[in-house]
C-alpha cells in the first residue's frame, strides 16, 4: 500500500468499457492508502485475469489478480454484483497530464 503523497504517485489516463458504459479515471499500478485520496474521488481495484496480462473486472477490493487502483469521480454502475466486467481497456498515451490536471478534470474543477 501506498504512503507516498497523492503528488507524487505516478497516474494515467484509463478507459475502460462495461456493459454499463464507459468509466474513465486516474490509473496506478499501487494499492493507495485512503488518507491519499482527494476528496470527492473514489477508489477501486482492477483485477486481471489468471494470465496477468489484461484488465478483467472492477471491485471494491482485490487481494488476488490485483492489476491496479482505479480513481473515479463518480461511482460506476455495480448493479447488483460486487464487480464490473472489463469489455475493453486502454490507457491515453497522449495524455501527459500530471495527476492535479486529471482530477481537476474528473471533479470538473
Amino acid at each position: 500500500m501506498s504512503t507516498l503523497p497523492f503528488s507524487e504517485i505516478e497516474f494515467r489516463h484509463i478507459a475502460l468499457d462495461t456493459p454499463h458504459g464507459r468509466v474513465e479515471g486516474l490509473f496506478s499500478e499501487m494499492r493507495l492508502d485512503a488518507a491519499t485520496i482527494p476528496d470527492g474521488m473514489a477508489a477501486y481495484a482492477i483485477r486481471h485475469g489468471g494470465d496477468d496480462s489484461v484488465p478483467v473486472s472492477i471491485e471494491p477490493g482485490v487481494t488476488v489478480n490485483f492489476f491496479g487502483t482505479l480513481l473515479v469521480a463518480e461511482a460506476p454502475d455495480f448493479g447488483r454484483n460486487n464487480f464490473i466486467e472489463i469489455l475493453e481497456w486502454g490507457f491515453d498515451e497522449e495524455s501527459a497530464a500530471t495527476p492535479q490536471s486529471l482530477t481537476k478534470h474528473l471533479l470538473h474543477e
